[in-house]
C-alpha cells in the first residue's frame, strides 16, 4: 500500500510538472539586426509576426547572450542571423563566429544554459546544420551549439539548414524630405497591425505586385504624419537560389505542415525600434575636478571612468552616484581603462614605466599584471573571459601588441607585432576588436589594420588626418577614424575615403547601426545618422571639453557617457519609460496572484502595440513591470491592453494613460470605468477582470464550459488553463464561473 501511494505521487507530480511546461510553452526568436537594413521590412521580422502568440518574446539586435538567457524549459527557440560561407559559421552583430564557447571566433553562451530542459532550437541561417566541407571533424552550428546544451537526458534539440535559407518577401520604402516622423514610420513597418498581417506570408503565392503596393499605401497613409510623405517604392518576392535559375530542394517551407513558416495569423508583437535624434543627455555629478581621459560603459547602470591624478571612478546604479574606484596599487595618470563587470576592470598608467593593472575587487586593490620600460600601454580590449589585446607605442622597433589568454592576468607581446617606421606612436582609446579585425590609430597618417588576429598587419593612408586620435567600428566592415580630420571605410579599414569632421578635431568616436557619436575637445557632443556624411550638435555643455565616448547596448539600443575636463560626466539614454506599477485582478482567483501579460497600445487606429511585458501579480494583484521601448514617450497616451490565461482580454479605459517622469500607476481594481465599456466584475469589494476564457476567443461560452467540463470529469489537478480559480483543481466551482459568464454572454469590449 505504501509503495502504491508513492508510486501516486509521482505519478501526480511527474502530471503536473507536464502541464506546467506545456502551458508555458513559448517561443524565444533571438533576430540579428542588420546594420545595413535601412528602410526595409526585414523578411525574418515578417516572418516571425505571422507566429506570435501570447507570452512569446522576440528580441531583434543586441547580444544574442542576453537573448539566450531569457530561455525557459519546454522554449522553442528561433534563431535568426546570417550564415558564413558553406558551414563555417554565422554571423551575429557583423561578427563571424565558428562556433559557441570562449576563445576566438566562438559566441559565448549564457550561464545556465546547459540545464535547460526540453528546448527546442531552430537555426534560421544559410548552412546552419553542415559540416564546412563535410569530412570532419569540424562539427555544423547546430552541433556546436547542440554541445552546449548540456546532455542527452536533457531533451533538447537544434535544427537548421543544410543550404541556403527562403528569403521570402521584401518591402523597400522611400520618405518624402519633408517627412519628420520617421521612427513613427519606423516602427508601424516593423510592428505593423491587424491589415499588414494579412498582407501573403512566406511561401504563399503572392498576389498581383500592384495590389500589394496599393495595400501597403493605404496602411502607411493612415499612420501619423504618413498620408502623402510615405512612397512605397517596391515589393519583391524571392525564391531561395544556388546559381542562376537553380532553386533548392531544401530550406523551403511547407505551410501545411511546418509551423515555422508563417501560415497563421495571430498576436502581433512590437519591436523595439531605437530613437535616433530624441536621446537624451544628462549631467552627472562625479565629484572630482580631475581631467577623465577614458571610458568604458558595459550598460545602462555600470560604466567606469579614469583620468589624471590616479583617478578612476565607477557607477553602479547608471550615475547617479560615482564612487572612487582607485583603491591601492595605481599611481600616475590613468590614460585607458575596460571594465568587465561592476567588480573586474582594467587600467594602464605610465608613471615612468607603463603599466597595465587589474582588480577583482571593484577596484579596492589594483594588482600589476604587466609592465613595460619605456613603453606606453594606450589601449586595453578583452573579447572574452580568458582573451583580450592591448596596444601600445612601439618599444624595440616594433609596436606592442599584446594577447592574454588567462583573464588578463598575464599579458605577453605578439610575435608579429608590425615594424615601426620612423617616429610613429599611438593614442588611448584608438584601438578595436572585431571578430578577426584589429586596427589601431596612430600619429602618422595611417590606421594599422590586421585580418587575421594579428598574424600580419597593414598601414592603411588616411588622407588628411595625421593623428587619428579616434577611431571607431559599428561592424567589421564601416568605420571612422578621426583627429584632425575625419575618414571613413565601407571595406573593413583597407581604405579610407575623406569624410566630413564633427569639429576641427575629433577626440572620441562612437557608433550604433548607422548612427555614430562624436567628441571633439569643445563643448560638444556629435550626432551623425548616416554613416558620418553630416554632423548635427546633439548636446553642448558650457566650459566642458570632451575627451572620450563610449556606448553599450542595451534592449537593442545605445546607452553610454561622454568624459572630459574637470571631472565631467555626461549621460545618454533613449527617453525610455521604465516603471508601470499595475493592479489588476481576476473574477475567480480571490486572493491568488497569477502571471498577466501587458500589451502597451496606441490610442489611435489601428493601436499598434509599442511595448510588452509580462509578471505575476501579488496576493493584492500589484505587479511592477519594466517598460523598454524608447518610441514611449512621457506625456503621450498609451492604451493597456492586459491578458490573462484564461479571463477576458481587458483594456483600459477610453482616452488611455499618460506616463509622468517615466512612472505609470493604474488600478483596475477600483472601479468598473477603469476598464474599457467598464467590463469588469465587482468580487468582495474590487472591480476584477472577467473569468471563463479559456480558449481565448474573446468571448465566454458553451465551447469554454465543455472544456472545463471535459478536465473536471477526468480529475485534473494543476496549472491549467481550465481553472478558473486558480485553486489547481478543476471541479465545478471552475464550472460555475464559465457558465455564469456564458450565460451573460461576457465578452471582450475593444475600442
Amino acid at each position: 500500500m505504501k509503495n502504491k501511494f508513492i508510486y501516486f505521487i509521482v505519478f501526480v507530480f511527474l502530471f503536473i510538472n507536464s502541464s506546467l511546461q506545456d502551458v508555458n510553452a513559448r517561443k524565444l526568436i533571438c533576430i540579428d539586426s542588420d546594420p545595413n537594413d535601412n528602410g526595409f521590412l526585414s523578411n525574418l521580422e515578417g516572418w516571425v509576426r505571422q507566429n506570435m502568440n501570447d507570452g512569446d518574446e522576440i528580441h531583434i539586435g543586441g547580444s544574442l547572450s542576453d537573448c539566450l538567457a531569457k530561455a525557459k524549459n519546454g522554449d522553442t527557440i528561433i534563431i535568426g542571423c546570417h550564415g558564413w560561407g558553406t558551414g563555417k559559421g554565422f554571423k551575429w552583430g557583423g561578427i563571424r563566429y565558428r562556433g559557441f564557447g570562449t576563445g576566438d571566433s566562438l559566441h559565448n553562451v549564457p550561464p545556465g544554459f546547459d540545464t535547460l530542459k526540453n528546448v527546442h532550437v531552430k537555426f534560421v541561417s544559410c548552412w546552419s546544420e553542415r559540416d564546412p566541407d563535410g569530412a570532419g571533424p569540424d562539427k555544423s552550428v547546430t552541433d556546436k551549439l547542440k554541445d552546449k546544451m548540456g546532455p542527452q537526458s536533457n531533451g533538447n534539440t537544434v535544427t537548421g539548414y543544410t543550404n541556403r535559407v527562403f528569403s521570402g518577401n521584401s518591402v523597400s520604402y522611400t520618405f518624402e524630405p519633408q517627412l519628420t516622423d520617421t521612427a513613427t514610420i519606423n516602427n508601424f513597418l516593423r510592428t505593423g497591425n491587424q491589415s499588414w498581417q494579412k498582407l501573403p506570408p512566406v511561401n504563399r503565392k503572392p498576389p498581383a505586385q500592384q495590389n500589394q503596393k496599393t495595400r501597403l499605401q493605404e496602411l502607411l497613409d493612415s499612420v501619423k504624419g504618413g498620408a502623402g510623405k510615405v512612397t512605397v517604392s517596391g515589393i519583391t518576392y524571392k525564391a531561395p537560389f544556388n546559381g542562376t535559375n537553380m532553386l533548392l530542394d531544401t530550406c523551403y517551407c511547407n505551410c501545411n505542415v511546418d509551423d515555422d513558416c508563417g501560415c497563421t495569423q495571430t498576436d502581433i508583437i512590437s519591436i523595439p525600434i531605437c530613437p535616433t535624434s530624441s536621446y537624451d543627455w544628462t549631467p552627472q555629478s562625479s565629484g572630482v575636478t580631475s581631467t577623465f581621459y577614458s571610458v568604458h560603459a558595459l550598460n545602462s547602470k555600470v560604466c567606469w571612468v579614469c583620468g589624471a591624478s590616479a583617478t578612476i571612478l565607477k557607477t553602479t546604479d547608471g550615475g547617479a552616484t560615482w564612487i572612487s574606484a582607485m583603491g591601492s596599487g595605481v599611481t600616475g595618470d590613468v590614460y585607458n581603462i575596460y571594465g568587465i563587470d561592476a567588480d573586474t576592470a582594467f587600467c594602464t598608467t605610465t608613471p615612468g614605466s607603463t603599466f597595465i593593472y587589474k582588480t577583482t575587487n571593484g577596484g579596492t586593490t589594483w594588482t600589476p599584471v604587466f609592465t613595460q620600460s619605456g613603453g606606453f600601454i594606450n589601449t586595453i580590449l578583452m573579447t572574452s573571459e580568458p582573451e583580450g589585446y592591448a596596444a601600445g607605442d612601439p618599444v624595440g622597433g616594433k609596436w606592442t601588441i599584446l594577447k592574454t589568454t588567462d583573464n588578463g592576468n598575464s599579458w605577453s607581446r605578439m610575435a608579429t607585432e608590425p615594424t615601426q617606421i620612423g617616429s610613429e606612436a599611438g593614442w588611448n582609446n584608438s584601438f578595436m576588436v572585431m571578430d578577426k579585425y584589429m586596427w589601431y590609430g596612430t600619429n602618422s597618417t595611417k590606421v594599422y589594420m590586421s585580418s587575421n588576429y594579428g598574424m600580419s598587419w597593414s598601414g592603411i593612408p588616411t588622407p588628411g588626418v595625421a593623428s587619428s586620435y579616434a577611431l571607431h567600428f559599428n561592424n567589421y566592415v564601416q568605420g571612422l577614424a578621426g583627429g584632425t580630420g575625419l575618414v571613413s571605410t565601407v571595406s573593413s579599414g583597407l581604405s579610407y575615403m575623406p569624410a566630413t569632421a564633427p569639429a576641427a578635431t575629433t577626440s572620441g568616436l562612437e557608433g550604433f547601426g548607422q548612427t555614430w557619436w562624436a567628441t571633439a575637445f569643445n563643448t560638444n557632443i556629435y550626432i551623425s545618422i548616416n554613416q558620418g556624411m553630416n554632423w548635427a550638435i546633439a548636446y553642448t555643455q558650457t566650459g566642458s571639453v570632451y575627451n572620450d565616448i563610449d556606448m553599450a547596448s542595451e534592449g537593442g539600443c545605445a546607452v553610454g557617457w561622454a568624459v572630459g575636463n574637470s571631472g565631467r560626466i555626461v549621460k545618454m539614454s533613449g527617453d525610455q519609460l521604465t516603471a508601470l506599477s499595475l493592479t489588476a485582478m481576476i473574477e475567480g482567483f480571490g486572493s491568488i496572484g497569477d502571471t498577466l501579460k501587458v500589451n502597451v497600445r496606441k490610442t489611435v487606429s489601428p493601436y499598434m502595440i509599442v511595448d510588452i511585458a509580462q509578471g505575476k501579480t501579488d496576493i493584492t494583484g500589484n505587479v511592477a513591470l519594466m517598460m523598454t521601448n524608447p518610441q514611449l514617450r512621457n506625456g503621450d497616451a498609451y492604451f493597456l491592453e492586459v491578458i490573462h490565461r484564461n479571463s477576458i482580454r481587458t483594456w483600459s479605459k477610453a482616452g488611455g494613460e499618460v506616463w509622468t517622469a517615466s512612472t505609470l500607476n493604474f488600478d483596475f481594481t477600483s472601479s468598473s470605468s477603469q476598464a474599457y465599456g467598464s467590463n469588469q466584475t465587482l468580487v468582495a469589494g474590487t472591480y476584477r477582470f472577467f473569468g471563463g476564457d479559456v480558449n481565448q476567443d474573446l468571448i465566454v461560452d458553451g465551447a469554454d464550459g465543455l472544456l472545463v467540463d471535459n478536465d473536471a470529469a477526468t480529475f485534473n489537478t494543476g496549472y491549467l488553463l481550465t481553472d478558473l480559480n486558480g485553486d489547481e483543481i478543476i471541479d465545478g466551482s471552475d464550472g460555475i464561473i464559465a457558465e455564469n459568464n456564458a450565460a451573460n454572454f461576457v465578452s471582450a469590449v475593444l475600442p
